[in-house]
């Protein structure tokens, strides 16, 4: 983990594959979000009410569950860049990584959770979330070159962790471009812009 700036609350994950599945669907969702360390067996997830993490959260409080979630670190960049498209909710982003790749993408199921991860994963965090349990979440420098906000996010508690031989750790850090996260924004951008004005 990392703590880019000076000002930032603590350290961050940065390029975890946050893997979720809906309870009344068994749909898997994979997005990249922000990861804060907050104690030794604890992180907040930092999402937006829109996204489908924050989606099976919901449902799985409406249904009276934990949510079960898969953090996937050290994958193929076609993965992250697949699950920080903005594709439509029912387009699985495995399917998406394997158009990008040419080639599907091996998954593998976790040793605690009814979930599936890429099977070259370095390393596998396997956490829950109780509906409710909320931390304060940042603030934390970003792509646009400022500090965000402290939010209330949800908390995620760990219990198990499986990692290659040697694993290798991948990170990155926001900032203003050429910083790697800005230039991977810009790139999705001038991929989809036109992509999304022929639909609309």
């Amino acid at each position: 983990m990392i703590r880019p700036y000076p000002g930032d609350a603590g350290k961050i994950i940065t390029l975890g594959l946050v893997i979720t599945k809906d309870c009344e669907t068994g749909t898997p969702n994979v997005g990249v979000y922000p990861l804060q360390l907050q104690f030794c067996n604890t992180m907040s997830v930092h999402w937006l009410s829109v996204r489908g993490g924050a989606r099976h959260l919901k449902k799985a409080a409406e249904n009276g569950k934990k949510l079960e979630i898969a953090i996937a670190l050290g994958v193929d960049p076609l993965i992250i860049m697949a699950a920080a498209t903005p594709i439509p909710v029912d387009l699985s982003e495995w399917l998406f990584a394997g158009l990008y790749g040419g080639s599907g993408v091996k998954l593998n199921k976790c040793k605690t959770l009814d979930l599936e991860v890429p099977a070259d994963s370095e390393f596998v965090l396997e956490v829950t979330i109780t509906p409710g349990e909320v931390l304060p979440d940042g603030p934390f420098g970003d792509h646009m070159g400022y500090y965000g906000g402290v939010e209330g996010s949800p908390m995620i508690r760990f219990h198990c962790m499986t990692h290659r031989k040697e694993p290798i750790y991948l990170t990155t850090f926001s900032g203003r471009p050429p910083e790697e996260e800005a230039m991977v924004a810009i790139d999705l951008y001038r991929i989809y812009t036109p992509i999304l004005r022929q639909q609309v």
